[in-house]
């Protein structure tokens, strides 16, 4: 080759290199991590005996079907929580105590697992409307619960159809 056509293919790579936006090394970990998560919702994990499982908890908290009572329930806690959540946001920013009413300290004990809904939530007693979604789903991987749950769930789902 030429020292012209060298020196025109020099100018064409950094005019290449100029005009396209360099991939940082932010962009390929963000979309490393993309893939990972996609493997483990499309397959999940090999577990320690290699073999692949699929990621159950994740299939559980999409698939899993709930009952209306539970969900409203756990809805009407979650605005009392978020409204207590704003009063103590406020209340740091001016650095006074706040009083909370008692639906919020209610709330906030639900979320908490705390006082009255310690028991209800405990992984031994069995699925009830003071679970929230989580300590729910956790009840959910005990199989003979499970079974219970869906035997009970199925024959409501077929009264009121």
């Amino acid at each position: 080759m030429s020292k012209s056509i060298k020196d025109l293919l020099i100018v064409l790579v950094f005019a290449i290199l100029w005009t396209c936006k360099p991939i940082s090394y932010q962009d390929l970990v963000r979309n490393q991590s993309i893939r990972e998560r996609t493997v483990v919702l499309r397959g999940g994990q090999e577990d320690s005996r290699g073999k692949s499982r699929i990621g159950k908890n994740i299939l559980l908290e999409k698939l899993f079907p709930d009952w209306p009572e539970r969900v409203d329930f756990q809805n009407k806690q979650q605005k009392f929580f978020e409204s207590g959540r704003k009063k103590q946001i406020a209340a740091k920013r001016v650095r006074r105590k706040i009083q909370l009413t008692p639906e919020e300290q209610d709330a906030f004990n639900y979320f908490s697992r705390t006082g009255f809904y310690k028991n209800y939530q405990s992984p031994k007693t069995s699925p009830n409307i003071f679970d929230t979604r989580e300590s729910f789903l956790k009840k959910m991987n005990n199989r003979e619960m499970r079974t219970n749950f869906l035997n009970s769930y199925n024959n409501r789902f077929k009264k009121n159809n």
